[in-house]
C-alpha cells in the first residue's frame, strides 16, 4: 500500500487550502479510536481521523457518522475545547505521517485561545493529541504507557514533542540521494532503508523497471532523475483508486505504472482516500457477511441431507408393515390349527408363491393374541412410514430450498441482495434474527432506501425484461411485478430465477423471448453449462403451492426453448 508521509503531505495540503478559515459545528466519536469533525466554511466538510493501527487515516468523507447515545470522555473534551472554533491552518512535518490543525477560539469569559489537534498516522504508535496552543498536552484518544513510548510522552499536562529529525535521506534531496546510492553496495537496499517518508510501494513505483545488476555509478543519475520527476508531479498530482477483479487494490497521488489494474481517478487525493476505504470496507464487510450466510446454509444443507439420509433408511425398515399384516392374516387362516403354548407356526403363504413359511409365535398369547401383536405392529410401523414419508419430502423441499439459495448467493452483489437473503432465512427459521454475528439488517438498512426488492431489469426491443436474484425477488418478480399476460421464464427441472417479459398488450417477438430465455439460463445452475432448455409460460398460469416456501411455484401450459446462457450486460438498465 502506498499511504505514506508522501500521500499525507498532498492530504494536508489539500485540508489547509479547503478547511482553513472554516468552523467546527460538530464532534462525533463513532468507534473507541475515531473522531469525525464536521467543518463549515460556507461549505459544510466531514473529517475523518482515525487512531486505529491497522486502518489509521485521515482524509475528509463524504459519509456522516452516527453519534453514540454516550459520548466519550475524549469527544467530551474535544466539543469542550473546539466546537465553534475556527481552523487557521492545518500542517505537517515534512516527509512524516503527522498532521497539526491549529485552531482559535473564545472561551466562556470572552478570551481568546489558541488550540491544536495533532495527529499521528503511525501504524501501531497512531494517536490524536489535543493541545493548548504551546502545545500542552489535555489528552490522547489513545493511552499510551511509559513501555510503550520511552522517548515521547503523552500525558495530560506534559509538553507535546514532534517527531525528532531521523537520519534518512529526505525523497527531494537529490544530493543526498546520490549519495546514499552511490556510496552503497546495493543501492536498491540502501533507497528502501534510507529515504524518509516513502513505502516501499512508493518507491518500488519511481524505480519501476530499472535494472537492479547495474552498478550503483550508472544507475545514480537514472534513480535521481527519476526522484526529481516523481516529486514534481506531486505539485499536480492525478489522485487515483487502482482496482482489478472486483478488489481495491491501493490508493496513489499519481497514475501507477508497476501495478496491473483499471484506476478510478479524483479531483483530490482526500476524495480517493476516502473511496478507497469506504470501499475497502464495504467490500472486506460485504464478504465477510456473504461468507457467514454461506456458512450457515452449508451447515443446514449438511444437517438437512444427514436427515434424509436417516429418514431414507428408516423408511425402508418401515415398510415391513406389510410383512407383519400378512403375518397377523396368515395366523387367524390357520388358527384352527394353533394353539397356547407354541413358539412358532408352519402355515401356508398365500400371498406369495404358497410356499410354506416359518411365523415365530409368543407362547404365552394365544393365536388370536399372536395375530393381534402382528396387527398392533404392523400399524405402528404403517404411521411410522407415513410420518417418516410427510418428513422426508418436507426435507427434501428443505434441500431444494437450501440449494437454491446458494444458488442465489452467487449472483448477490449488493448489501440489499444480503438483506433479502438474509431475512428469507430468518423467516425460515435457519437464522435467528438475534443471533450473534447475524447482526446484518442495522448494517444494511443504512445502505438502502428500500425494502422493495429491486430485481434485475433489462430493456430490448421495446420490452422490459425483469429477473430475481434470489427467492425474495422471486417472489416480488412473480407474484407482485407481473401481470396474467406477461410471459414468464424458468429453466428446466433445475433452480432458476424467474424471468419475466412485460408484454403490456403486445405480441412478443421470438428475439425477445430468446434473450429472456438466455437470461434465465444464465441466472440458472445451468449456468456454466451448454445449451439449456428454458420453459415459458403466460403468468396466469403459474401457481403458488399453499405453505410453499418462498419462490416456490408450479406452472402449466409450458413451450420450452433451448438457448445458451447469456447474462446479456447491455441490456441491463443500471
Amino acid at each position: 500500500m502506498a499511504i505514506d508521509a508522501i500521500s499525507y503531505g498532498i492530504i494536508i495540503r489539500e485540508l489547509n487550502r479547503l478547511l482553513s478559515g472554516g468552523k467546527v459545528n460538530r464532534i462525533v466519536q463513532p468507534e473507541r479510536d475515531e473522531i469525525q469533525l464536521t467543518i463549515y466554511t460556507g461549505k459544510t466538510y466531514r473529517l475523518t481521523l482515525c487512531s486505529n493501527p491497522t486502518v489509521c487515516r485521515m482524509h475528509l468523507t463524504a459519509s456522516s457518522y452516527p453519534s453514540p447515545a454516550a459520548a466519550p470522555s475524549f469527544c467530551m473534551l474535544l466539543r469542550k475545547h473546539l466546537s465553534g472554533a475556527t481552523i487557521t491552518g492545518v500542517s505537517g512535518v515534512p516527509f512524516e505521517r503527522v498532521a497539526d490543525i491549529s485552531l482559535t477560539g473564545t472561551n466562556e469569559l470572552g478570551y481568546p485561545y489558541e488550540r491544536h489537534l495533532v495527529i499521528e498516522l503511525t501504524g501501531k504508535t497512531s494517536n490524536i493529541v489535543l493541545t493548548d496552543g504551546d502545545y500542552v498536552i489535555f489528552d490522547t484518544i489513545r493511552k499510551v504507557s511509559l513501555d510503550t513510548e520511552k522517548e515521547r510522552q503523552f500525558f495530560p499536562g506534559t509538553k507535546y514533542g514532534f517527531f525528532a529529525p531521523r537520519d534518512k535521506v529526505a525523497p527531494d534531496d537529490i544530493a543526498g540521494l546520490k549519495a546514499l546510492i552511490t556510496n552503497s553496495e546495493n543501492p536498491f537496499f540502501a533507497l528502501e532503508n534510507g529515504v524518509l517518508g516513502m513505502s516501499r510501494d512508493t518507491l518500488g513505483e519511481i524505480l519501476y523497471g530499472l535494472d537492479k545488476t547495474e552498478s550503483a555509478d550508472s544507475l545514480s543519475e537514472e534513480i535521481t532523475g527519476r526522484f526529481s520527476a516523481f516529486m514534481r508531479s506531486l505539485e499536480n498530482p492525478f489522485p487515483n483508486v487502482l482496482e482489478a477483479n472486483g478488489d481495491i487494490l491501493d490508493v496513489f497521488p499519481t497514475v501507477y505504472r508497476s501495478k496491473r489494474g483499471t484506476p478510478v481517478f479524483f479531483d483530490t487525493l482526500n476524495e480517493a482516500f476516502d473511496y478507497y476505504f469506504t470501499e475497502k470496507n464495504a467490500r472486506q464487510r460485504f464478504r465477510e457477511k456473504a461468507k457467514h450466510i454461506s456458512t450457515v446454509v452449508k451447515n443446514a444443507k449438511s444437517r438437512t441431507e444427514k436427515k434424509i439420509a436417516a429418514q431414507t433408511e428408516a423408511l425402508v425398515e418401515s415398510e415391513n408393515h406389510k410383512k407383519f399384516s400378512d403375518e397377523g392374516n396368515l395366523i387367524l387362516a390357520n388358527i384352527y390349527r394353533l394353539k397356547k403354548g407354541m413358539k412358532s407356526a408352519e402355515v401356508e403363504n398365500f400371498y406369495g408363491d404358497n410356499e410354506i413359511v416359518v411365523i415365530p409365535l409368543d407362547e404365552n398369547k394365544t393365536p388370536q393374541a399372536n395375530a393381534e401383536a402382528f396387527f398392533k405392529k404392523a400399524l405402528k410401523l404403517r404411521k411410522t412410514a407415513e410420518y417418516t414419508e410427510k418428513l422426508l419430502e418436507e426435507n427434501r423441499e428443505t434441500l431444494r430450498y437450501l440449494v437454491s439459495v446458494q444458488e442465489s448467493l452467487k449472483y448477490s452483489v449488493t448489501f440489499a441482495d444480503l438483506e433479502e437473503i438474509y431475512s428469507e432465512l430468518v423467516a425460515n427459521g435457519l437464522i435467528r434474527g438475534n443471533q450473534r454475528g447475524d447482526n446484518l439488517k442495522g448494517t444494511i438498512k443504512k445502505q438502502r432506501n428500500s425494502s422493495v426488492p429491486v430485481p434485475l431489469r433489462y430493456e430490448t426491443d421495446g420490452f422490459t425484461i425483469y429477473a430475481g436474484k434470489n427467492n425474495v425477488q422471486n417472489d416480488f418478480v412473480t407474484n407482485k411485478l407481473a401481470r396474467p399476460d406477461d410471459l414468464w421464464l424458468h429453466t428446466k427441472d433445475i433452480h432458476s430465477s424467474h424471468v419475466i417479459i412485460v408484454t403490456e398488450g403486445k405480441k412478443i417477438p421470438d428475439e425477445v423471448i430468446e434473450k429472456a430465455a438466455e437470461i434465465t439460463a444464465f441466472y440458472s445452475e445451468a449456468r456454466n453449462s451448454g445449451k439449456t432448455p428454458v420453459d415459458y409460460t403466460e403468468k396466469r398460469f403459474v401457481k403458488k403451492p399453499s405453505k410453499a416456501a418462498v419462490g416456490f411455484v408450479n406452472y402449466t401450459n409450458q413451450k420450452t426453448a433451448v438457448v445458451f446462457p447469456n447474462e446479456h450486460k447491455e441490456l441491463l438498465v443500471k
